[in-house]
């Protein structure tokens, strides 16, 4: 028989091992030179934060913030505006959604190399 990976308070067996595997893994990209990463993603999780706590102009400035960053970030907010809409989260995905993919356009049209 398969172990459950809850215990009977409902809790996960080990998430501080996942915990520190994930900090081991920041601290490593961080040290690579991935510094624009990591502020994109710091500035994305929390525009998703003050998003669900029904701060929709906070979290498009810092989802504008994450996408002037890390066109990485703004990947990873486009994904969560996909499943707030598919979960009728139109508002959310609105403010995330365009607040990172406007950063993300003027950054790429004021340093396109203008390959001819």
């Amino acid at each position: 028989m398969a172990r459950h990976p809850a215990d009977a308070t409902g809790r996960a067996d080990a998430p501080l091992w996942g915990g520190i595997a994930l900090a081991v893994c920041q601290v490593a990209d961080v040290a690579a030179g991935r510094i624009t990463y990591q502020c994109g993603l710091v500035c994305a999780l929390a525009a998703v934060l003050v998003v669900m706590n029904q701060r929709p102009a906070a979290g498009f400035v810092l989802a504008f913030l994450a996408g002037a960053a890390s066109p990485v970030a703004t990947v990873g907010l486009w994904i969560y505006a996909a499943t707030g809409l598919v979960q009728r989260r139109i508002s959310d995905a609105v403010v995330l959604g365009l607040g990172s993919a406007a950063a993300t356009a003027i950054i790429s049209i004021y340093f396109a190399d203008g390959a001819e």
